[in-house]
């Protein structure tokens, strides 16, 4: 018997405030994390599995986290999780 694990998604998102489109990686890949910006949304893709402790800056002056809300990369509104934003979800390990 197979078993998959799944370890993240990647949402296609449609902001609720300017309708820009985007897509936001969530989770863990079995190769790497997935770090988000707490205050542009920017995110960081990182084979470090403790780099997120170390309160690393962002070029817009915030830090990158995985506890972060998704913000639209286009006018900075947060947006709640994700639906009923989604257009698409894909799931990635």
């Amino acid at each position: 018997m197979t078993y998959s694990i799944i370890m993240g998604y990647c949402y296609k998102l449609r902001c609720p405030k300017c309708t820009h489109e985007f897509e936001w990686r969530e989770g863990s890949g079995k190769e790497f994390d997935v770090l988000h910006c707490d205050k542009c949304g920017k995110e960081l893709l990182t084979t470090d599995r403790y780099l997120e402790y170390c309160n690393i800056k962002c070029e817009c002056g915030g830090y990158f986290d995985k506890e972060v809300p998704i913000i639209c990369p286009n006018c900075g509104v947060e947006i709640e999780r994700p639906r009923p934003y989604v257009i698409d979800a894909t799931e990635w390990i």
